[in-house]
């Protein structure tokens, strides 16, 4: 586990392009794949920073809707913020939670 993290902390500083990052992407798909949040989770964050695949916004929410919905919190907040600035999926403040 601390490799992962260790990984997943190092990717801001490797490129798109690199057999690391396509590597950390395989495992994390694996893992997501079967049902892991906090794996899916780290997938969605890869496609919506464009890590290890291109950047795929509709894919990014697909992930972390599968987190969020396991009661992921950080995913679930991931969601919340997506619906209020409209990426990945139309803007909705009901599904966003945004009073009123």
């Amino acid at each position: 586990m601390r490799l992962l993290m260790l990984l997943v902390l190092m990717l801001p500083v490797l490129s798109f392009g690199s057999d690391v990052y396509k590597r950390l992407f395989e495992e994390q798909q694996a893992f997501a794949e079967r049902g892991e949040a906090n794996a899916q989770f780290s997938l969605g964050n890869m496609y919506r920073n464009g890590e290890g695949v291109p950047k795929d916004d509709k894919e990014a929410v697909k992930w972390h809707r599968l987190a969020a919905e396991q009661g992921l919190v950080e995913a679930q907040y991931y969601i919340g913020v997506r619906y209020v600035q409209g990426t990945g999926v139309p803007k909705n403040g009901k599904e966003a939670a945004l009073p009123g």
